[in-house]
């Protein structure tokens, strides 16, 4: 394609950012661009990766660790990529030890750990830089790559008639926002590896690695000390690796995020995006604006356009397997006004520990058994076979799920490690890397330790008292008061039902 893009020539940015920190692992390099960088990894395994992606090594004895990716320790900020695989690579005796001392780990990053002839892949706490593999019973070999889109250019992957069904379904389609079952992909052969799990490259096979033990209880107090200590020192660790913008709206989970910048706030940038139905006038942009004001922070209003251009909407499209069209206004508008200059801090994921799908059941099912149809219907999808069967699986190898909730879990692992990682690849083309401090299993086991009555909305006390530990000063502009008021007639509807079923 000719033109420019960005005041550059396309093919110049398109060099630079197409496949933006992606991968292809597996039994030979794929040469995917020019600029990309060729590793061998270990005996039948070729990393062929976007040099924009960090990768450091450790051996001891017959043991050796890999990482890809960014790796923050939430217990001592200062420590680099390379320090935090060093100690590693002493403590992690085999899997069971490298998933507890990984624990601790923040970032997105993935992990590889070979102990003699035993080999696997682990990823950060929501699975953020993503892992697709195959099936090696289809392929001959395992291929692991960071995205579908990989897999069907380069690899030849086809569409799994079944789930080409599932597209084809209105619940599917009538989705902004293209939403996965489990560890199903569109493509025949192809599987989404989910957060708390394996993948043991010695048989192609995942499996479970967390919970391995009860995760007990906490109260509300040590709770908030620990997370406070926590997500400070992961804010701080990422604000030494990049220069960092802080995403802020009216919402709870980004004021908590805000707060743990306290110490460096006057460091960083502070940013809102008017996303396309807000108006200019919106919580999520007044509220935001009011306190960077009152404490003086720097703080950046992107407004994209309506849509993209031509030229971006090419490079998007190509960047990721089913791009939707929603975020690449968003995209286009971040990059023409930050320049890719900082990575971005986000409060994504936060909801994980506010007990989401509480009401998705009718009547008090929150803590009762739940089948493969519930959790269909929990994502909007009931009655697919694609759907259905992912379920299934993913159910299965929750069985072992110890004392965290099921509900909670799905949530954990179905949403946040479908939808927020698929979101996240799509913006890897506008930041220079992107985080959420919760993306830490030690960080989201704590909230998920609390008694429920005070994480959940509208009173969030867990949340409100780690700000006030903080930086009390942000509970002063109130959290969403566009949602404040009296419910409509749809939701005064809903709320009746429910209470009839319970």
């Amino acid at each position: 394609m000719t033109g420019t893009l960005f005041g550059r020539p396309y093919e110049d940015v398109e060099q630079e950012l197409l496949y933006c920190r992606q991968f292809i692992l597996g039994p030979s390099f794929v040469e995917v661009m020019p600029q990309w960088r060729y590793i061998d990894i270990d005996t039948g395994l070729k990393l062929s990766i976007h040099p924009e992606v960090d990768i450091e090594q450790a051996c001891e004895g017959d043991r050796k660790l890999v990482v890809i990716g960014t790796v923050l320790d939430s217990t001592a900020p200062e420590k680099s990529n390379r320090d935090i695989l060093r100690d590693l690579i002493g403590d992690a005796q085999e899997l069971e030890s490298l998933v507890r001392e990984s624990g601790r780990l923040a970032g997105r990053w993935i992990l590889l750990g070979f102990f003699g002839d035993r080999k696997y892949l682990l990823t950060d706490a929501m699975g953020l830089r993503q892992v697709f593999y195959s099936d090696i019973d289809l392929t001959g070999a395992l291929w692991v790559v960071s995205q579908p889109g990989l897999a069907e250019r380069w690899l030849q992957f086809q569409i799994d008639e079944q789930a080409q069904s599932f597209m084809d379904s209105y619940a599917f389609r009538i989705r902004d926002e293209y939403s996965w079952p489990a560890g199903g992909t569109a493509l025949r052969g192809l599987s989404h590896l989910l957060p708390n799990h394996c993948l043991e490259l010695h048989t192609g096979r995942s499996r479970r690695c967390w919970p391995v033990s009860p995760i007990g209880r906490r109260t509300t107090k040590d709770a908030e000390v620990f997370l406070v200590e926590r997500l400070s020192n992961i804010v701080q660790a990422a604000a030494r690796r990049y220069p960092l913008a802080v995403g802020i709206t009216a919402g709870i989970d980004s004021r908590v995020v805000a707060a743990m910048t306290k110490p460096i706030c006057h460091e960083l940038e502070f940013i809102t995006v008017r996303q396309r139905k807000m108006q200019d006038d919106h919580a999520d942009i007044t509220v935001p604006a009011r306190l960077a004001r009152k404490h003086g922070l720097r703080h950046v209003v992107v407004k994209p356009q309506i849509s993209m251009s031509a030229t971006f909407a090419r490079l998007f499209k190509d960047n990721v397997f089913m791009a939707t069209d929603m975020y690449g206004p968003d995209a286009e508008a971040i990059i023409g006004r930050l320049h890719r200059e900082r990575a971005v801090m986000t409060g994504s994921a936060a909801e994980i520990g506010q007990c989401f799908y509480r009401n998705r059941l009718a009547g008090d099912r929150y803590n009762g058994p739940v089948d493969a149809s519930d959790l269909a219907a929990i994502q909007r999808v009931e009655g697919q076979p694609f759907a259905l069967k992912h379920y299934q699986a993913w159910l299965d190898s929750a069985a072992q799920r110890q004392d965290v909730k099921l509900l909670d879990l799905f949530y954990w692992e179905n949403s946040h490690g479908n939808w927020l990682a698929m979101t996240q690849l799509q913006f890897d083309i506008a930041w220079r890397e992107i985080f959420t401090p919760y993306n830490c299993r030690d960080v989201l086991e704590a909230f998920l330790t609390v008694d429920e009555a005070d994480r959940i909305p509208p009173r969030y006390v867990l949340y409100r008292d780690m700000i006030a530990r903080v930086w009390p000063e942000l509970l002063d502009e109130p959290f969403n008061p566009h949602q404040s008021g009296p419910p409509g007639l749809g939701a005064r509807i809903r709320n009746t039902v429910k209470r009839m079923f319970k």
